[in-house]
């Protein structure tokens, strides 16, 4: 690697630190690391800023590739990978004695690609929580067992339609569950 780049790679980490030295653009990262994808409203009520100055830290954020803004009705700004890492870093540096805990945490995550931009999926289970998981699993599978006993070809036809009936309010019982 030639001189020059290196250099130009220092001074980019050096530019990313700089982004990160500032309180609220790291409570922003924070929190989003935190919390999962995040509106606009929830990031003002958070750092008690003007919408204004909050969408410039964020916009910052989003140059140096801390964070992404998902493209919905309304947007989300969800952590990068990049943002992980240095959140892990700071956690690291800051509290020593949690190295291994952190760690065992970080591995255990899994990364998904949504829509162009990377949502962690342990916030969507924190989010959702285990047991709505479960229950819209079931509900799922019970839809599935009620079309599979429309094919079965040597049952009668109301037999049939009563067999996807009775799975579908199975399905739908478990979405109240769930909800």
């Amino acid at each position: 690697m030639s001189e020059e780049g290196e250099r130009t790679k220092v001074e980019d980490m050096a530019c990313d630190f700089g982004v990160l030295s500032n309180p609220t653009r790291l409570k922003l990262l924070v929190r989003i690391h935190e919390k999962g994808p995040c509106t606009l409203k929830d990031l003002v009520d958070e750092v008690q800023r003007d919408e204004s100055t909050v969408k410039r830290h964020l916009k910052e954020l989003i140059d140096h590739g801390f964070i992404a803004r998902t493209n919905h009705k309304k947007p989300k700004y969800c952590i990068t990978d990049k943002g992980i890492l240095a959140i892990t870093f700071l956690k690291v540096k800051t509290e020593p004695a949690n190295i291994n805990s952190s760690m065992e945490r970080e591995k255990t995550e899994v990364r998904v690609r949504a829509r162009g931009s990377i949502l962690n999926l342990t916030y969507i289970v924190r989010r959702a929580g285990f047991k709505r998981i479960i229950l819209y699993s079931l509900s799922i599978g019970c839809i599935a067992l009620g079309l599979l006993g429309l094919i079965a070809t040597n049952v009668e036809i109301l037999f049939r339609v009563f067999w996807l009936i009775l799975w579908l309010v199975a399905a739908y019982i478990f979405k109240i569950l769930a909800s």
